[in-house]
């Protein structure tokens, strides 16, 4: 029977990079019930994300877990001049985006939501890959759209998680206006620097 995994990289010191979008207030709302609802069944079991953790990830950069023979920072100094131009081109001209969270899903790392588009959040992940070379190391972008909302601070039954979340209803939108680079500091998005924002 498959288990919770305690979550064990909470307040870790990192150097990561990575191109997300933030919540809106009402989203953020929203969000903080759904963990309330989950937290009421399980008091002691969630590590939840505050709203400024909060975020939706297009794509990532450097990995912040990932241990590089060459120092973060020079890859990104290396890296970014071409990153940073495929990430603009990319977005030229599709912003916004309107996303529909409407599922909840249980792994055994974390809580989170799953959103749907109109096949754009794809479109601009497919083409950053055309136009990078990713290192090794690099994870690819994600398959879906998604914003973890808790990770796991004990080990019990996945079942029973999945179970109590069944029943919640997830139904909001989230209109993303904009995307932005940030350097992780400290995970999971607990201490972050804003480097620059994408408009389209």
């Amino acid at each position: 029977m498959p288990s919770t995994e305690i979550y064990q990289n909470a307040g870790r010191e990192v150097t990561g990079y990575m191109v997300n979008a933030t919540f809106s207030q009402p989203s953020r709302v929203v969000i903080a019930q759904i963990q309330n609802k989950i937290a009421e069944d399980f008091p002691d079991l969630l590590l939840s994300l505050p709203a400024d953790s909060l975020h939706i990830t297009l794509l990532d950069w450097l990995d912040p877990l990932y241990e590089y023979i060459e120092p973060v920072e020079d890859l990104y100094a290396g890296y970014y001049e071409s990153y940073n131009a495929a990430v603009e081109q990319t977005l030229r001209g599709k912003l916004p985006i309107k996303v529909h969270f409407r599922e909840i899903r249980v792994s055994p790392q974390a809580v989170f939501l799953v959103g749907a588009d109109d096949g754009s959040f794809a479109n601009i992940r497919d083409s950053f890959l055309d136009q990078v070379e990713l290192l090794p190391s690099m994870k690819q972008p994600p398959k879906i759209i998604h914003t973890s909302i808790a990770r796991f601070k004990q080990v019990v039954d996945l079942e029973r998680v999945e179970k109590a979340t069944q029943g919640i209803r997830i139904d909001f939108d989230e209109l993303v206006e904009s995307f932005r680079l940030v350097e992780e500091q400290r995970i999971p998005m607990a201490q972050y620097k804003l480097i620059k924002e994408y408009r389209g």
